[in-house]
This record gives structure tokens, sequence and C-alpha cells, in this order.
């Protein structure tokens, strides 16, 4: 299990190079925008990131509109991102 212990910028940038190149770095949270070809599948890919969170109990904002889901990664108990954030991440990549 990951640690909440603050990353350093070097070791983000390592971390961002692992990820899909959709992966925005803003400030201290990962943002990903995907756009899918309907609500409903936008949905179903909104559950499986949900389902992801709950078993890795770290919980990203997810924001939905009609058929664009953007997710915001950040670790809020240590202000910033964590090796959850890329786990998470990583995790959300593989769907």
């Amino acid at each position: 299990m990951a640690t909440l212990e603050l990353l350093t910028v070097s070791a983000i940038k390592e971390k961002m190079e692992l990820l899909h190149p959709h992966w925005v770095l803003k400030e201290k949270e990962l943002h990903l925008a995907i756009q899918f070809s309907d609500f409903e599948t936008a949905i179903t890919f909104m559950n499986k990131v949900a389902k992801l969170a709950i078993k890795q109990n770290h919980h990203p904002k997810i924001i939905n509109e009609y058929n664009r889901v953007l997710l915001e990664l950040t670790t809020h108990d240590a202000d910033g991102l964590t090796a959850k954030d890329f786990e998470l991440a990583q995790a959300i990549d593989n769907l």
C-alpha cells in the first residue's frame, strides 16, 4: 500500500512518464479528461473508476457532463501528490 508521503518533483516527472499521455499535471493534481461516444459509456467508465477507488481506498473527484468525464487525483491528507495518486491513475489506465 502506498504511503502518504509527498512525492518530489523528480519522482512526479518519472511517474508521469509511466501514465497515458492524456494525464495532465496541474499544480498538486493529476487530471484526466476523456470524451466517450455517449452518456451511457461515460457512466460505465465512471462506475469502473469508482470500483477501483473503493478497492484502493482513494477517491478522486469525478465530474461528468453528458459524454465527457473529468478525473482529478490528489491526496488531500498530504496536500499534494503521493504514490497513491499514481497507483490509482495506472489502474485507471488499465481499464
